[in-house]
């Protein structure tokens, strides 16, 4: 298994229990009236599993598994899957600040910051897209 394949599902891991979590406390939080700030919660819990967890550990998967592209080069350009590894990952922390920024008094300009977010999240889910690109073909097709 590739080095950035465990990375991916390592990090995957992590957000899958990052979004329970977060999930967890905004269930408590509705339930008992803890704090009205933590509304935030629930879009980061579901941001957290579908992107965090979901998506990434199907990026994992096919990085690892889909066919190779060549013997000399077996998985295209590892430099734009890292790229997307770190994008996306960014996009995820900086929506997490900046969502649950907003609701504790952040300016709202501040709320740029999400766009900032949801563009380093598309820069690196297309960079995964680009780096498995070419390895989609038929069963035994030339290459």
């Amino acid at each position: 298994m590739p080095y950035l394949t465990r990375i991916t599902i390592r990090l995957a891991m992590l957000y899958l229990i990052l979004g329970i979590t977060a999930w967890t406390l905004y269930w408590i939080d509705l339930t008992w009236e803890i704090s009205v700030n933590l509304s935030a919660l629930k879009p980061i819990g579901i941001h957290f599993i579908t992107i965090g967890w979901l998506t990434q550990l199907i990026f994992a998967v096919i990085y690892w598994m889909f066919p190779i592209i060549s013997r000399d080069n077996p998985r295209g350009d590892v430099w734009i899957a890292w790229f997307g590894l770190g994008a996306l990952n960014l996009g995820l922390i900086f929506r997490a600040i900046f969502e649950f920024g907003l609701t504790q008094g952040m300016p709202q300009n501040v709320g740029w910051g999400l766009v900032g977010a949801g563009l380093l999240q598309w820069s690196g889910a297309t960079a995964w897209i680009i780096v498995n690109w070419g390895r989609v073909r038929k069963t035994g097709a030339n290459r």
